[in-house]
């Protein structure tokens, strides 16, 4: 059912365009998951075109009990790691658009990283909106800004104010490279 393809056939290499790095630098992968995953505890984590699953893996790596779904847009997206991974783990790659996944607010963590480029900019805060209910209360958003982009929508000034507007609250931000930031906004801890 599973086929591998070359990840980079859809995956934005660089992140944004200007970027020294991207997000599948292991380097960056670790400053990511040391600042999202806790190190113990059940924490359930959705990765939205999650490419060649390394920030998955990374959270199962740092902890154990974490469990891992990613997006992917088409079955042939699915590298052959990433498919032995999840016969070894507690992984589950689903073929889905965020737009069209449906799911309970289960997650923990929500990572939303090269989905926004791939999107105009007046979807932007109905994306959030949308992912901001796939969380638990308390659940995170974690997504990433380029200080320099060249999308003036996609900074980190920016992206954090939407991220406000999206009612998100705890909304901080991490530097992680010297032009690379990552943003963090929790859905408020209680049903609403």
């Amino acid at each position: 059912m599973l086929s591998a393809t070359n990840v980079q056939s859809w995956y934005p290499f660089p992140l944004f365009l200007g970027h020294e790095k991207t997000l599948v630098d292991d380097g960056i992968i670790k400053k990511i998951i040391q600042k999202t995953i806790p190190q113990k505890g059940y924490c359930k984590v959705l990765d939205v075109n999650c490419g060649d699953g390394k920030r998955l893996l990374a959270a199962m790596e740092r902890n154990s009990s974490v469990q891992g779904l990613g997006l992917v847009r088409r079955n042939a997206d699915i590298p052959v790691v990433l498919k032995e991974q999840t016969r070894e783990r507690n992984l589950k790659v689903v073929v889905s658009d965020i737009n069209t996944f449906m799911a309970q607010p289960e997650f923990d963590r929500l990572y939303l990283f090269e989905c926004l480029s791939d999107y105009p900019e007046n979807r932007h805060m109905e994306l959030l909106q949308y992912s901001k209910m796939l969380l638990k209360p308390g659940g995170l958003l974690v997504t990433a800004a380029v200080k320099n982009s060249q999308d003036p929508n996609l900074r980190p000034a920016v992206l954090r104010d939407l991220l406000k507007k999206s009612g998100f609250y705890k909304v901080r931000s991490y530097w992680i490279s010297a032009s690379l930031r990552l943003l963090t906004g929790e859905r408020i801890n209680r049903n609403l």
